[in-house]
């Protein structure tokens, strides 16, 4: 289920970013094969100006299956803009049945890694796992990535809208 930001969520970032209409959240909460069940995660995703970090905020329990297939829905939301920086918010989540996946699962997200500069995860220590899989993935195509503890959430938003590597 994916969600709109919500005040909290534009306190924390310290503007509104242009939100996701009702038809795009529906397109991408229909691509993740579990749409329809009940325990999906919560993502908000923030479409800022161009030049400004997408901020994609994932909440609740995340099941391996629906966090590959996120990457499709991304890249078609992304094929239009060029090169991206991104901000993975994942200060929310309280569980992920996490594996490593194969080969063929993760072509998607190569395909994203693509259309992305920076990436910046900001995350509890307890997703240390998932967080150092996810960068080495997006290293791999070139992407700077950067891990942040939850009080340096302004330093990763800081690294994203710099020109500094």
């Amino acid at each position: 289920m994916i969600t709109r930001q919500s005040a909290r969520d534009r306190r924390r970032t310290g503007r509104r970013g242009q939100i996701l209409s009702a038809q795009q959240m529906r397109f991408l909460s229909s691509c993740l094969p579990g749409a329809n069940r009940q325990y999906l995660t919560s993502m908000t995703k923030t479409l800022a100006p161009r030049g400004q970090p997408i901020m994609l905020h994932l909440r609740g329990g995340v099941d391996m299956t629906d966090f590959l297939a996120l990457a499709d829905a991304l890249a078609t939301q992304q094929a239009s803009r060029p090169r991206s920086n991104i901000l993975f918010d994942w200060s929310d989540l309280v569980s992920w049945n996490f594996r490593t996946p194969a080969n063929p699962e993760i072509q998607s997200w190569l395909r994203d890694a693509d259309l992305i500069d920076r990436l910046a995860i900001v995350h509890h220590r307890r997703w240390n796992r998932q967080a150092a899989w996810f960068a080495a993935l997006f290293r791999t195509r070139d992407c700077h990535v950067r891990s942040y503890r939850l009080d340096d959430r302004d330093r990763a938003m800081a690294w994203l809208t710099s020109g500094v590597s």
